[in-house]
């Protein structure tokens, strides 16, 4: 599809699809929050729109595997992925709060970031593979018994704890309504919304162009190397930080950590820029991994501890507004500053990061105005 676009036409054309692609995912992770918050059926509240978005997703699968390489139709079914899997993601974010007690919810959010982090890993990994293989058909098809299996657990382990509201059963036009016009029963809850949201914002630009710094500034012989290297040890920093920080939150509070796990995130941005050696880098960058992990974990915990309980569905869903918001935000003022610095490769990268330790430290200055937690 992309071939009938000029050259520099086409990272353009990526972009709008991707974005346009997320945009629709978002909103549908939000409708379908909502929208679960008011079910009562039979099979419980979360159920039935976590078995829909899976159901309607395997047949997408299917296209992307015997068409996978059919123009217009790749950029409909991307959409479509969107779509249909945040159908069930808006309905199962919400499990974390309307099943764990309060006093379990870090140690329980530590796990699933674990998890979180462990299958984006294996997938960007082994589909990257797959496809750098030119193998994308297969890649499409090893999807659909990840989904029947980790669905099937899900759908049997909640079994007998999701159950439906008292509510009238839910209907469209609500929903559209309390999306556009959200009753703000947790003021405190849209701190935290914020302060995610630029706390992570703070740590995308070393995701997204540690490439080029490696190549232009630090001069490495083999940029790729030291990228494969950095995204390792920030993995293995997060999920144990996910864990450690996770459970460490339901003794001493979630504000505590994700506050200072900001800082520290601030703090080691702003000193990337100064750091000659890869080395240094490497330390530094594993701070930023921490902060991931506590996002990760800590943040879902007290995004339960906040919402309302019969509105989690709702309230987690503006929780992944905030994460998936600063993934679109950041690469777009990230890759300005670079372009606009184009002509001093290091001024744009110093500013860059300065400018990334600058929303950590306006996220953690958001997190202030939390609740104790």
């Amino acid at each position: 599809m992309l071939k009938a676009f000029p050259l520099y036409l086409r990272g353009i054309a990526l972009g709008a699809i991707a974005s346009g692609g997320v945009t629709l995912g978002v909103i549908t992770n939000l409708i379908s929050g909502i929208f679960s918050d008011g079910l009562n059926t039979r099979l419980g509240r979360r159920r039935p729109l976590i078995i829909s978005g899976v159901v309607s997703l395997i047949p997408i699968m299917l296209l992307v595997a015997l068409f996978p390489y059919a123009g217009l139709l790749v950029a409909i079914e991307y959409v479509a992925m969107e779509i249909t899997s945040n159908v069930a993601q808006g309905s199962y974010q919400p499990l974390l709060p309307d099943l764990i007690p309060k006093e379990q919810r870090g140690e329980a959010g530590g796990f699933l970031g674990l998890f979180m982090l462990i299958g984006n890993a294996m997938g960007y990994g082994i589909t990257g593979l797959l496809v750098g293989s030119n193998e994308l058909s297969l890649a499409a098809l090893l999807v659909i018994p990840v989904l029947l299996i980790t669905s099937t657990v899900t759908i049997y382990s909640i079994w007998k704890f999701d159950t439906g509201t008292s509510k009238q059963t839910q209907n469209f036009i609500l929903t559209l309504k309390k999306m556009f016009k959200p009753e703000i029963k947790s003021p405190g809850f849209f701190w935290l919304v914020l302060g995610t949201f630029f706390a992570l914002i703070g740590s995308s630009g070393l995701m997204y162009f540690e490439l080029y710094y490696f190549k232009y500034v630090l001069k490495l012989e083999n940029p790729a190397y030291g990228v494969a290297i950095t995204g390792l040890v920030v993995l293995l920093v997060a999920m144990i930080a996910s864990i450690l920080l996770g459970k460490l939150s339901d003794k001493v509070g979630r504000k505590k950590i994700l506050m200072y796990t900001a800082a520290a995130g601030g703090i080691s941005m702003a000193t990337i820029p100064f750091l000659k050696s890869f080395y240094a880098f490497l330390a530094a960058a594993a701070a930023v991994g921490a902060t991931t992990g506590a996002f990760s974990s800590v943040e879902a915990a007290f995004a339960g501890d906040l919402s309302p309980s019969l509105e989690t569905g709702q309230y987690m869903a503006y929780s992944n507004l905030a994460i998936g918001g600063s993934s679109a935000v950041a690469p777009i003022i990230d890759g300005t500053i670079i372009y606009v610095e184009s002509k001093s490769i290091y001024t744009g990268f110093l500013l860059m990061f300065l400018l990334s330790a600058l929303f950590y430290f306006i996220g953690s200055g958001f997190l202030l105005k939390t609740p104790k937690g």
